[in-house]
């Protein structure tokens, strides 16, 4: 995988997560009764699907290596924990009804938390490279014997 595909992957995985929230309130907003019945009886989460999505995306990515991969798997990615932390309220309390479903609080963490988890080694290789490149460009370094 190329070093470059790699920034392009985590800012694809955040612009489909952001994406894949903001349609994810929009129906729940405007057609709250919306949900798919594959078994009567029986409603699934959206954060079902997006643990699914987050498994066959890890699974995919530990596959497959090539540049076009990871766009796609970054998209999955970023689609499932979407729809999985859109409804992080369900997970602290199961038996919440809409007043856990529309606290945003949770959901901006979890966000803040997302993006920091993908930045901050981006971040921290580049000031780690740029700190190597000084001292291999610093001429005193020579004189003090550091290569």
């Amino acid at each position: 995988m190329k070093q470059s595909s790699i920034p392009r992957a985590i800012i694809t995985a955040i612009c489909i997560f952001l994406l894949t929230i903001t349609i994810a309130r929009t129906v729940s907003l405007y057609w709250p009764r919306f949900h798919l019945d594959f078994y009567p009886g029986v409603r699934l989460h959206h954060y079902v699907y997006g643990i699914f999505l987050l498994t066959i995306s890890g699974y995919l990515a530990l596959v497959f290596k090539g540049p076009r991969a990871t766009a796609w798997i970054a998209c999955l990615y970023g689609l499932g924990v979407g729809l999985t932390f859109d409804e992080f309220g369900f997970w602290i309390n199961l038996n919440g009804g809409r007043g856990v479903r529309w606290h945003a609080g949770g959901l901006v963490l979890i966000g803040i938390l997302f993006f920091a988890s993908v930045a901050l080694p981006v971040l921290y290789s580049k000031l780690r490279s740029g700190a190597d490149a000084a001292l291999r460009l610093n001429p005193d370094n020579l004189d003090r014997g550091i290569d």
